[in-house]
């Protein structure tokens, strides 16, 4: 297990389809800052930029590629490297699993990013269950329910996770964060005593105007189709109500499994 890291780090924790690539990306409009996306794809899958693909990056260069793979892991420097061949003096990480920062060193702050549980089960369902289900019909009660085990699971690790290492900790609710974009960048942009203009604040805003450069993330921004859910946008995701009956909808909100999460999230500082 590994301890904090010198560089500046904010480390995302949440689960899959939780809007980590899109909180991340915002972040990478803020100055000096670097956008490291879930980067343990360099070693898992040798994977470079999402948005460069095979193309050279000006960021994610060969020779920061070469020098992160050739540490020996687990590791305190990996932050380090990144950092070094950037000229970046804050590192946003959507590496989200525990096991990765235990792996690369624990951020100086979490973002702990909780999304919708409908979204994000609904989001989970549509993945795990494509070819069973076509995304005209709703879900199963049975496959729900293996949604809600999924989220309930890797919720608990990572807030087991955190209590156990002590790391500050900050919960960001994606809706919150969608609806009041302007206040929230400024909060988190304070965890590190970041000031903010209101250019500043539209340029990360409309990350989608920037020159990306990030590793991962479930799709590119410069190559995503304009029918696509989020093009050009940053909105609340509502595909749950086509997805989800009534039924499961209700049953959700107000599972047991839910409610001990909420209850535990209650312990750390809460934006908004």
């Amino acid at each position: 297990m590994q301890g904090r890291v010198s560089s500046n780090v904010l480390g995302i924790i949440g689960l899959d389809y939780s809007g980590s690539t899109l909180l991340t990306n915002v972040l990478s409009g803020l100055p000096d800052t670097i956008n490291s996306g879930e980067s343990h794809w360099i070693i898992d899958r040798n994977l470079g930029c999402k948005e460069c693909g095979n193309q050279p990056c000006p960021i994610f260069t060969e020779q920061m590629i070469k020098q992160l793979r050739e540490l020996p892991i687990p590791t305190t420097e990996w932050w380090d490297v990144i950092a070094m061949h950037s000229n970046s003096k804050l590192i946003i990480s959507s590496d989200k699993r525990p096991r990765h920062y235990d792996r690369f060193g624990h951020p100086n702050h979490i973002i702990f990013l909780i999304k919708d549980p409908r979204a994000n089960i609904t989001s989970w369902c549509s993945r795990k269950f494509k070819e069973a289900t076509p995304e005209s019909d709703v879900f199963t009660s049975e496959q729900v329910e293996k949604g809600l085990v999924w989220w309930y699971k890797l919720h608990k690790e990572a807030i087991d996770w955190i209590e156990e290492n002590g790391i500050p900790t900050t919960v960001l609710f994606l809706e919150d964060f969608v609806s009041n974009q302007e206040d929230r960048l400024s909060d988190i942009a304070d965890i590190f005593s970041i000031p903010l203009n209101d250019e500043q604040k539209s340029n990360a805003l409309q990350f989608w105007e920037r020159q990306l450069h990030y590793i991962g993330g479930n799709h590119s921004v410069k190559r995503l189709n304009k029918e696509r859910y989020f093009y050009k946008s940053i909105k609340i995701d509502e595909r749950w109500k086509t997805r989800l009956s009534n039924k499961s909808q209700e049953e959700i909100l107000l599972d047991r499994r839910i409610s001990i999460v909420k209850e535990r999230l209650r312990k750390f500082r809460i934006l908004g």
